[in-house]
């Protein structure tokens, strides 16, 4: 039990710190992790100015925008707020939240030995938290229409409700909902064995909605990651790490004891389809796992003639990019590196190390197949293709495209590609182990419910690129197909253009959407002109309506209130742990509601 004396102790130990917007240039890709700066103003006047954007060309007559709807509180739903108070000091932004919990992949995708960026969620809190006209409701996830009957298990919010009742509605829910598939035999073998690197993250962050999955499968020596992105890198360095270096983190504490008692992992394998040049992970993320491995003695390995084959696949694009030249250059001194400890005339070492981290270039996945020996320690032999370059120009937005789509050169002749030694782009490369882990992307579903009958929905949901269509700027159009624009309808962050992307990236997306709004409507307007009619009614006309025809809903929505009771607790549990940690999560939505309603916290909530 956690008193409320200890509560109010906590919640003032942890009392808000300003973080400005500057320092989250460079947060990387998927991981949201960002350098580390020196505090300044909090508030948003303190953010900084972005340069020049385009805004809608799309013929919208102009509209009345007292009322604003944001589907989602995460950091798109959380900036585009903040963006548009910025201009509308006097609108109503009210924001709509499925999970008890704000903040999305704030707290449930970073790795937990990045707890600097958690610093953003302070100036979200403090929008919210002084500001009487801006509302975040939690547990009320929006649906894209009502299910005959009712949903089963939670209520909901039809989209067409907010539409209704806001002037202007916002998509900024979660654009990692779901996870790009390899396509290759075997891939759904054994779900504790073969899964996706965001369910790994998932478990470690403490997700409410995944505790039920079946831990990973750590009692192997030998996990492959197939990947080469900020995840991949993150999930790489939680294997290796020692979990007590992890206890002070806001891990749940459950998770860091599951990895010191059960993981035997000793060597992992970062495998990507490409070459170094197209890695998707960043120079500050490689630094920080080369610099863990020199730091605990892992020995970084990879086969060089296969490095230096694909680090002449690039493009004059990329070798421009100061942050590419960076990240290759420090991968070409482990390369080196590695080679410089091999005595002369040898290509492996004549000792295995006692724990390896191990980048392959250029392999595809082809199959994986499993070992009849139940107590073998590698039960999975991952079978991967050796890639050639090719020149291939292809949307990467699209999962449909060729995964290779380098236009190959060599230092010296741009456009050709470079000699092939024997057995690097043919034959297959097998890799024993116990644990394979999928971080090949992400993929945004439509809403819950969405109308199977095209024309009952506002637009058709792209599915090929895995977004809401849209005109570029945020205006959600009616299909990828129909450029009609769908009056008061917009869309921000993943949804709009993919998932990918970083924090610093969706600020700037969230000025862009902000924009598209603010050209559509007229924040002065009592009325629409082409009609006459009045405002919308906002906030009051949708509890009234939600009171009278969805009491299910009405009582389960909770106020920004309910959740600083969550957040105290977990403040409260993590500053009584030994040693002492940010927070200690909640690990069930039961848990956070009876919290959230006033109720205490018992200790099996944190298990």
């Amino acid at each position: 039990m956690t008193s409320a004396a200890a509560v109010v102790t906590a919640t003032a130990r942890h009392a808000w710190h300003p973080c400005p917007i500057s320092i989250l240039s460079g947060i990387s890709r998927f991981s949201w992790r960002h350098p580390r700066s020196s505090p300044a103003s909090a508030s948003t006047s303190a953010l900084p100015r972005p340069k020049a954007l385009s805004t809608s060309t799309t013929s919208i007559p102009t509209t009345p925008l007292r009322h604003i709807a944001i589907v989602g509180a995460g950091p798109a739903g959380l900036y585009t707020a903040t963006a548009l108070r910025k201009k509308l000091p006097d609108a109503h932004i009210d924001l709509f939240e499925a999970h008890a919990t704000p903040y999305g992949l704030v707290r449930y995708g970073v790795a937990p030995d990045h707890p600097e960026v958690a610093n953003v969620t302070h100036q979200f809190d403090a929008l919210v938290s002084n500001d009487p006209h801006i509302r975040v409701m939690t547990s009320c996830p929006v649906y894209g229409e009502m299910p005959a009957g009712g949903p089963a298990g939670r209520a909901g919010l039809p989209l067409d409700r907010l539409q209704q009742h806001y002037d202007a509605t916002v998509l900024a829910y979660g654009g990692a909902g779901a996870d790009r598939a390899l396509g290759v035999p075997g891939e759904d073998g054994v779900p504790s064995r073969i899964l996706s690197a965001r369910a790994f993250v998932n478990w470690y962050n403490g997700r409410p909605r995944d505790v039920e999955i079946a831990p990973p499968a750590l009692d192997c020596t030998s996990v492959v990651i197939v990947g080469h992105g900020n995840v991949a890198l993150d999930a790489a360095r939680i294997l290796l790490k020692a979990p007590s270096s992890l206890a002070a983190t806001d891990m749940p504490s459950s998770r860091v004891a599951y990895l010191a008692e059960h993981s035997r992992v000793r060597h992992v394998h970062l495998v990507g389809r490409r070459g170094p040049w197209q890695t998707a992970f960043t120079t500050p993320s490689l630094r920080e796992l080369l610099t863990l491995m020199k730091n605990d003695g892992i020995a970084f390995r990879t086969n060089p003639e296969r490095f230096w084959f694909w680090d002449k696949a690039r493009t004059p694009a990329e070798t421009a990019s100061r942050a590419n030249q960076r990240r290759v250059d420090l991968l070409r001194k482990a390369v080196d590196a590695s080679v410089t400890t091999l005595k002369p005339g040898c290509s492996v070492p004549e000792k295995e190390p006692d724990r390896t981290c191990t980048f392959h270039f250029g392999l595809a996945p082809r199959a994986f197949t499993f070992s009849k020996q139940a107590d073998s320690d590698v039960p999975i032999q991952a079978v991967f293709d050796h890639q050639e370059p090719r020149p291939v120009h292809a949307d990467p937005s699209d999962p449909a495209s060729p995964v290779i789509r380098i236009n190959v050169g060599t230092r010296d002749v741009v456009g050709s590609p470079p000699p092939s030694p024997d057995g690097l782009t043919v034959g297959t490369t097998t890799l024993p182990c116990g644990l394979v882990l999928k971080a090949v992307g992400y993929r945004a579903q439509p809403l819950p419910f969405t109308p199977s009958n095209p024309t009952r929905a506002p637009f058709i949901f792209d599915t090929r690129r895995s977004r809401v269509p849209n005109a570029g700027d945020g205006q959600v159009v009616r299909s990828a197909d129909d450029p009609t624009p769908v009056p008061g309808l917009y869309v921000v962050g993943w949804l709009k253009h993919g998932p990918v992307g970083t924090i610093a990236s969706t600020w700037r997306d969230a000025l862009q959407t902000a924009s598209t709004i603010l050209a559509a409507h007229d924040p002065a307007a009592k009325a629409a002109p082409s009609t006459g009619s009045p405002a919308k009614g906002g906030w009051p006309a949708l509890e009234a309506d939600v009171a009278q025809t969805n009491p299910a809903l009405h009582a389960q929505w909770r106020p920004w209130t309910a959740w600083k009771r969550i957040e105290a607790a977990e403040l409260a549990r993590g500053a009584t742990q030994q040693p002492a940690k940010p927070r200690e999560k909640l690990l069930s939505e039961a848990a956070m509601h009876r919290v959230a309603d006033g109720g205490l916290p018992h200790d099996a909530d944190f298990v």
